[in-house]
């Protein structure tokens, strides 16, 4: 079985244990994907196609997404070209997948912004695509890296109006998230030995000051601990067109809070029994991980999200797994 072979089945066996509790959702996954992908699929370098990406450990080009809310939506995050594609161009290329997916153009401003914010500049990955679909249709959201170089208050003058946040753990913005369809805009920043006060800090100067200890005690449930835990090294703020809050996120590697596969599989399905959390999708994609223990793993970044009127949310990401079977695992 080649490479490209092996890859993608590991893909359509994830997305094949997704349809169980999620048949149509997985079916639009699927498609949706299969835009995303022509390009990896289709690549001038079938050999690394596979294992180039900076989505994931392994480099493989699509990230899985798992909600602690149960709702029976699939997420991923794609890479949108081959490896042989230079990075300045992938932003180019996810508002043509959006296009592709959505009938219709994102919006040319936006566009443009990044294109310029990104001009010239070093980068390391350019841009993602990321995609939901589930009961309430399918929502699609366009990933920009954000160069160390760039002067991101000139591209987007409104942005940081109260200033940056938590400049005392020296946040720095490194990807901004579009929502075409909502307008929603998402910057993610990466910041250093964040702590719990930090945290109630940004909760509350985003408004969102009465999910401070409900986000806190849901990381130490999972942590199995008080106190932050060092992984955590960013967060993100979302605003909708009227400039209001909707989201608060705090990001760690799973790897590094819980280490092996089978370790931070036992470990949030555990604490998803306490907290009577719905996570068949999840249990079942990982069923070919509740024995592995090795140091390289499938589990990617994990995330507590903060909205106004939610519960605070836990969210996994996931590298494909092979099937426990397969006679091709590496």
């Amino acid at each position: 079985m080649t490479n490209q072979a092996h890859f993608g089945a590991a893909l359509d066996h994830t997305l094949d244990a997704l349809s169980r509790c999620a048949p149509d959702a997985a079916q639009r996954a699927h498609a949706a994907l299969e835009v995303c992908l022509s390009g990896v699929r289709s690549s001038r370098w079938p050999e690394v196609a596979w294992a180039f990406s900076g989505l994931n450990g392994d480099g493989f080009p699509v990230e899985i997404t798992f909600s602690s809310l149960g709702a029976n939506d699939v997420r991923y995050t794609a890479e949108v070209a081959g490896p042989e594609e230079r990075e300045p161009r992938r932003i180019g290329r996810a508002f043509e997948v959006y296009k592709t997916l959505r009938g219709r153009e994102a919006s040319p401003a936006v566009e443009c912004a990044f294109i310029e914010m990104q001009r010239g500049r070093r980068l390391d990955y350019g841009a993602w695509f990321g995609g939901a679909h589930g009961p309430g249709g399918d929502r699609y959201k366009i990933y920009a890296e954000i160069p160390c170089s760039c002067d991101l208050e000139r591209v987007f003058p409104d942005l940081f109006a109260e200033g940056q946040p938590l400049p005392q753990c020296r946040s720095r913005p490194v990807m901004f998230g579009f929502q075409p369809d909502r307008e929603v805009r998402e910057v993610y920043f990466g910041a250093r030995c964040l702590t719990e006060p930090d945290v109630g800090r940004l909760l509350w100067n985003c408004g969102l000051g009465h999910r401070c200890c409900e986000m806190l005690d849901l990381i130490r449930d999972a942590n199995g601990r008080s106190g932050l835990p060092p992984a955590i090294s960013g967060f993100s703020i979302a605003q909708g067109s009227d400039r209001r809050v909707s989201a608060v996120s705090l990001f760690a590697v799973a790897w590094v809070l819980f280490g092996s596969d089978a370790n931070v599989r036992r470990t949030l399905l555990g604490l998803g029994r306490r907290r009577n959390w719905d996570l068949k999708m999840y249990e079942q994609a990982t069923e070919a991980l509740q024995h592995r223990d090795t140091l390289v793993t499938h589990h990617g970044i994990i995330a507590w999200i903060a909205t106004p009127d939610a519960p605070v949310e836990l969210r996994i990401g996931l590298t494909p797994p092979e099937p426990a079977d397969s006679d091709c695992s590496p």
